[in-house]
């Protein structure tokens, strides 16, 4: 998929990194949890029903995004592709902000200035 993704972004040349600090090891633990907290429910939901979870995770995923960010160079950008809870939990370990669940195609715009972060929704 992220072949796909490049090369309809005419950037062949540039590489895909795997960044595994950005996978859960407790992705059954987070199907459980937002199955219990419903169809659509955010990580406020989640965390209503497991709050050791998204606080553990929010800081395990979130310090991985970290390192992409750090890692990019002045003006660089980094696509971050994963699936819902787990996204949205490294946005709110980095950034201290809740994004609604993200849809199939639908992302943020994460934006670092001098160490402080602005989430902006992607259509």
């Amino acid at each position: 998929m992220l072949e796909i993704l490049r090369h309809a972004a005419g950037q062949d040349d540039t590489p895909i990194t795997v960044v595994t600090g950005l996978r859960s090891s407790v992705e059954n633990r987070w199907r459980d949890a937002a199955k219990a907290a419903g169809k659509r429910a955010d990580l406020e939901d989640i965390r209503a029903i497991d709050p050791d979870l998204v606080e553990r995770e929010s800081l395990l995923l979130g310090s991985a995004l970290r390192q992409v960010v750090e890692g990019l160079p002045e003006g660089g950008r980094a696509l971050v592709v994963g699936h819902s809870p787990t996204t949205e939990a490294a946005v709110l370990g980095l950034a201290g902000l809740v994004v609604p669940p993200l849809d199939k195609g639908k992302a943020v715009l994460l934006v670092e200035d001098g160490g402080d972060y602005q989430v902006e929704p992607l259509d």
